[in-house]
């Protein structure tokens, strides 16, 4: 047995399959563990990102070592597709493919160089023997739609979702995998393999920690001089998290802490500036159709509005003063100060003269 391990390497492996001798490992009951392939992230592969990493480059805890012993896979213990995708642009599911391999440790297995009497073909699928439908369990039909580059999806929000497998040659080979917490990518309409691009829904199960972002799944971010631009691939992360916390119905404070993640220059004479920024509805509603127009207000926190702030709590029965209205809201918006801070730059800056006015941005926007 010892002698057969150690002929099932990936030396031999591969030189038997270039000299057309692969029969040779026919009935050797082990897999050189550098044939297989995990896949490490659901994405395009390109020079800055790579779908699949070698099974031996990672830590499996293998008696063998650098061997899969058949029994394993028997017993369920190594699980292996072969001629699964290597990319999400391979065909249309492929996205979907990975995302499941990911999740569940799947290896892929390229049967180059194995014959068809090889004992791999009996207790193995072949992907392209598969059929794979998405169920999902979602909280309403909203959706918004993704367009980058040549990009079209949409994205939709599931509490849930299950993933169902068939093979088409076996009746009885049938696979279910439950998803809760993951994004799922699969084409909207059945599609032609000869087609290149395809239109996907997005689901977006749970409150999921991006392992893999969707956006790498379907676009490469290169410029017109194929170079990676990673300010592109920020960009269009942004642009779709701010459509996800759209569908989320995430609060304002959300959304403008996404966007305002890379700090604008601030000057020393800016501490202490404070500003309410709110949504506001903006016209009557179009054609009785529920759509309106909002917009995005940005008000300064200036005398002027602390003023008209306690001109509003005197009318209900309630006397404060500017500056001890100033002094609460700078301790209610940094709570780790005190109550009522000595140093000018802990305390809201209520500038006057030309800055008092509010600040308005005007972005119109169909709900």
């Amino acid at each position: 047995m010892n002698e057969s391990w150690s002929l099932v390497s990936l030396q031999y492996w591969s030189l038997t399959a270039a000299y057309g001798m692969a029969h040779i490992f026919n009935d050797v009951p082990y897999l050189p563990t550098a044939a297989l392939e995990l896949c490490s992230n659901a994405v395009r592969s390109t020079e800055y990102q790579d779908a699949m990493c070698r099974f031996d480059a990672i830590d499996a805890p293998l008696p063998e070592g650098d061997l899969v012993k058949r029994q394993d896979i028997l017993d369920g213990r190594i699980k292996i597709w072969r001629n699964a995708p290597s990319c999400v642009s391979d065909d249309p599911w492929a996205a979907l493919a990975l995302k499941t391999m990911q999740r569940e440790n799947i290896l892929r297995l390229e049967p180059s160089g194995i014959t068809s009497d090889h004992w791999i073909n009996e207790i193995t699928p072949c992907y392209h023997d598969l059929v794979f439908r998405v169920e999902v369990e979602a909280d309403s039909d909203r959706s918004v739609n993704f367009t980058w580059s040549d990009s079209s999806t949409g994205i939709r929000i599931a509490k849930k979702a299950c993933v169902h497998i068939r093979s088409i040659s076996d009746e009885k080979l049938q696979m279910q995998f439950f998803v809760d917490d993951d994004w799922l990518l699969a084409p909207k309409e059945a599609c032609e393999e000869s087609e290149f691009d395809y239109e996907y829904n997005c689901w977006i199960v749970g409150q999921p920690s991006w392992a893999d972002h969707p956006v790498n799944a379907l676009e490469t971010f290169y410029d017109e001089n194929d170079c990676y631009r990673e300010d592109y691939e920020s960009d269009c992360i942004a642009h779709w998290d701010t459509l996800v916390g759209e569908l989320r119905q995430d609060h304002l404070a959300r959304t403008l802490r996404r966007m305002l993640s890379d700090t604008p220059h601030i000057g020393h004479d800016q501490l202490g500036d404070c500003a309410i920024v709110s949504v506001q509805r903006h016209g009557p509603t179009l054609n009785d159709t529920g759509v309106f127009y909002k917009r995005l207000c940005v008000d300064a926190v200036d005398a002027d509005l602390i003023g008209r702030i306690c001109t509003n709590l005197q009318k209900a029965g309630v006397t404060v003063g500017a500056e001890e209205m100033a002094n609460a809201l700078s301790a209610a918006v940094r709570p780790w100060a005190t109550s009522t801070p000595k140093d000018d730059y802990l305390k809201i800056r209520l500038y006057t003269g030309a800055c008092q006015d509010s600040c308005r941005l005007n972005h119109a926007a169909a709900a």
